[in-house]
């Protein structure tokens, strides 16, 4: 992933509340955005790229704010803090960084995620245990983003997809993995699924398990398709296989709405 100091350098002209530009404060506030990339480029101390970001920001420099919600999100400088970061993303969105309004809802999805685990422990999806006991660690990893990468494709993360995330990043031990995956859901990046030999069992139960995902929202559009098409490829599978689970996920979107079943649970296996 791009390091935001590398993207985040052009200045963007910040005006005070009542329209008047300050000249001088929007200069200063330059200059120490400019110092703090410097810093950070140079590979320098990232506590004083921090400090001189912090202290733009503190003049109202839009991409300085940025610039903090990430380094507080990946502990650049200062220890990693979500809350801070959320903070410093919602400023910078007030100004009109649209870098800041993009992630500001998955920031949002990662603190209730970081809430849920705290209050709920498990946080309540259930992934198929007999799959699970086959997979080895890089082979979870790569279950988890599939997962993951299925409700990005989705495009709207609502409650039972926020608890969807925390399990699937909770089925890795990886601290950098993890990392990863969470800077995907800030982003809204699909992560990339590469291909991988699966019992042809394990197979039909990774894209038993990614319709579940798709459909807990009563929905099963387009992109959703594509993407399960994708990891059916990825899995070796043969093209009239991966019709077949997508006819199931169609088909399980009539049966709801026949049915006109309510919300799903969310601590249904999938």
């Amino acid at each position: 992933m791009e390091d935001v100091i590398s993207i985040s350098e052009e200045t963007e002209g910040d005006k005070t509340s009542d329209g008047e530009e300050q000249p001088r404060i929007e200069a200063e506030g330059d200059k120490l955005f400019r110092k703090g990339l410097e810093i950070s480029k140079d590979g320098g101390d990232m506590l004083e790229a921090y400090r001189c970001f912090h202290q733009a920001a503190i003049l109202g420099h839009g991409l300085a704010k940025y610039n903090l919600g990430i380094m507080n999100f990946n502990g650049q400088g200062v220890p990693k803090n979500r809350n801070e970061a959320y903070h410093w993303f919602r400023q910078s969105a007030r100004t009109g960084n649209e870098g800041a309004k993009k992630v500001l809802h998955s920031i949002r999805v990662l603190r209730q995620i970081d809430k849920n685990n705290a209050e709920n422990g498990d946080g309540g999806i259930e992934f198929n245990h007999k799959l699970l006991e086959d997979l080895d660690e890089d082979q979870r990893y790569w279950y988890a983003k599939t997962v993951i990468a299925m409700v990005i494709a989705d495009q709207h993360i609502e409650l039972h997809e926020r608890t969807i995330l925390h399990s699937a990043l909770g089925l890795l031990t990886d601290t950098a993995r993890v990392q990863e995956l969470e800077e995907a859901i800030l982003f809204g990046i699909i992560p990339e699924i590469e291909s991988i030999e699966l019992s042809l069992e394990n197979s039909r139960r990774v894209m038993e398990s990614l319709i579940n995902v798709a459909t807990i929202d009563r929905n099963f559009d387009e992109r959703e398709v594509q993407f399960l098409r994708r990891v059916g490829e990825s899995l070796g599978m043969e093209e009239k296989y991966i019709e077949d689970f997508i006819k199931l996920g169609h088909t399980r979107i009539q049966q709801f709405r026949a049915t006109q079943l309510r919300a799903p649970n969310v601590r249904a296996r999938v």
